[in-house]
């Protein structure tokens, strides 16, 4: 369920930004790393685990869950509540390192992202109306200070 909801305030993100015409470093590093000759098929497929990782963690607890349901009810000395929570036990046994090897994987995957950022971003930037860098390739329209005189 959780997976259901994370991937839907990614995909509605995607959608606002696209209609508005967003572009911001995580769509700069998308276009970078979508080209086919900076990367390795192993690369490529580690980005996608990453970038589906709440997706693959829900689906894993889904399927460890009916697959302990299954293993559970097949032992007829248990009461039904006991092998509701002994299924869900082996299940949350698995989720947990389902989650370690996506945490590993984002550990990987994701080297760049961790790098501390001292420099505020373009939007904040544009609202404490500090000095835009020229550096940068993708920059937020200033806006005007309520204190400058017209």
């Amino acid at each position: 369920m959780a997976g259901y909801l994370f991937a839907a305030d990614r995909v509605a993100t995607q959608y606002a930004n696209r209609a508005l015409g967003y572009v911001d470093d995580d769509v700069i590093r998308e276009l970078d790393s979508k080209n086919p000759e900076n990367i390795t098929s192993t690369d490529r497929f580690l980005r996608t685990l990453n970038n589906h990782r709440w997706q693959i963690i829900g689906g894993s607890w889904a399927v460890s869950m009916v697959g302990a349901l299954a293993y559970t009810f097949s032992n007829r000395y248990l009461t039904t509540q006991q092998k509701l929570v002994q299924a869900r036990m082996y299940a949350q046994a698995v989720t947990i390192a389902v989650l370690m090897a996506s945490a590993t994987v984002s550990i990987y995957v994701g080297e760049d992202k961790n790098k501390k950022v001292d420099e505020p971003d373009d939007e904040l930037r544009a609202v404490l109306n500090l000095p835009v860098q020229q550096s940068r390739s993708v920059r937020m329209p200033q806006a005007a200070s309520p204190n400058e005189d017209a």
